[in-house]
């Protein structure tokens, strides 16, 4: 039951196990797992939930009177269905039912409430980096123009950016939102997290270099923010301790649990040592000969798959690259005769000017 409950967080932990750019994402992933853990559980009372980063850091996850009476959790559809049957039986079981969903009830709240304790969204610099994040500057451009502030007065405050470049900042971030997020919304819109962020908006920032020469460098401290965590972060982690050890990932978890069986014991003579882990033991010269043979074909098949793969990316990635084009093209050419019509009607040169600005931008994509 604990490890399924485990298994809801190894998603977030895995995918921020990772040396890219991911601090603008981070805000909003730990907002919506957090969610999801006291929604699904209904440990704490409802109207007490909170729907923003800045009520998730002030949220008391250890405050008693916050919490839902221990009838009303639930501990997932399976484990409440075992506990009704086991109690339908006996009446005996009532009181033994009482006390799982008790220590069930416990272990979510020291959960959540040590993820809250080392996690940085309690720092108004990473709840506000999601400024940077593609999906919102074409969703939400005005909050995202506010949020930005916040890193500006933090890195004002540390001297890492001039008081005096603050304004020229804010007015590049809203000129890119303008000129390059409404110009291709759709690439904006559909931009997947997987993608590096550096190599996203580069490709954009090294159209007009100038332009953008005093916010591109923010964004790059930003993004250096969370630049290798994978290698810091303790707890979760194993990519440090396999490129120093040299052992492939399943064998450094088993020896961790080997080290956690030892201490659970106190010492290594305290284990005690049954005939199944002898015969384990026993076989497992024979596993590991069986599991060399099967990793050699696993080789050689992905030798082989591989062509045909590199083939099939490169040209999904042109075709979700040609239809963010198209309906790039198609929102601007409706943009262009909405402005076109508007202009006869009313007569107005400015609306002129707009249009062919919007024509130019067109013709560019084409």
């Amino acid at each position: 039951m604990y490890f399924y409950r485990l298994s809801t967080i190894k998603p977030f932990l895995e995918f921020y196990q990772s040396d890219a750019p991911l601090l603008p994402f981070f805000s909003d992933d730990i907002l919506k797992l957090c969610k999801h853990l006291v929604e699904y559980f209904n440990v704490y009372k409802p109207e007490y939930n909170f729907s923003s980063a800045i009520k998730l850091c002030k949220f008391d996850f250890t405050d008693e009177g916050l919490l839902n009476s221990v009838g009303k959790v639930s501990m997932g559809f399976v484990a409440d269905n075992i506990v009704k049957q086991l109690v339908k039986k006996k009446n005996s079981y009532l009181k033994g039912a009482f006390n799982v969903k008790s220590e069930f009830c416990s272990f979510v709240i020291k959960l959540l409430y040590h993820l809250m304790r080392k996690c940085p969204i309690n720092y108004a610099l990473v709840r506000n980096s999601s400024c940077f994040d593609p999906r919102k500057m074409a969703s939400q451009p005005e909050n995202s123009v506010k949020s930005l502030k916040q890193p500006l007065i933090h890195l004002s405050q540390k001297k890492i950016v001039l008081d005096t470049d603050c304004d020229g900042i804010i007015f590049q971030y809203k000129n890119f939102l303008q000129n390059i997020v409404n110009m291709y919304p759709s690439a904006f819109q559909t931009f997947k997290p997987n993608t590096r962020l550096d190599i996203f908006f580069n490709e954009y920032m090294s159209k007009s270099v100038k332009d953008y020469n005093k916010i591109w460098p923010v964004m790059k401290i930003i993004f250096t923010l969370s630049h290798g965590q994978a290698s810091i972060e303790c707890g979760f982690s194993t990519n440090k301790k396999i490129e120093v050890e040299n052992m492939a990932q399943e064998s450094y978890v088993a020896r961790r649990i080997v080290c956690d069986a030892i201490k659970s014991y106190g010492e290594i003579l305290n284990n005690p040592i049954s005939n199944e882990m002898r015969k384990f033991v026993f076989s497992a010269r024979q596993k590991y000969m069986l599991h060399l043979a099967e990793k050699k074909k696993t080789k050689i098949n992905e030798g082989i798959s591989n062509k045909g793969k590199i083939i099939s990316d490169e040209m999904n990635y042109l075709k979700v690259k040609r239809q963010c084009l198209e309906t790039d093209v198609s929102s601007m050419d409706k943009t262009y005769e909405n402005l076109t019509e508007e202009a006869e009607r009313k007569e107005r040169y400015f609306i002129v000017y707009k249009i062919q600005f919007n024509k130019k931008g067109n013709q560019k994509k084409m």
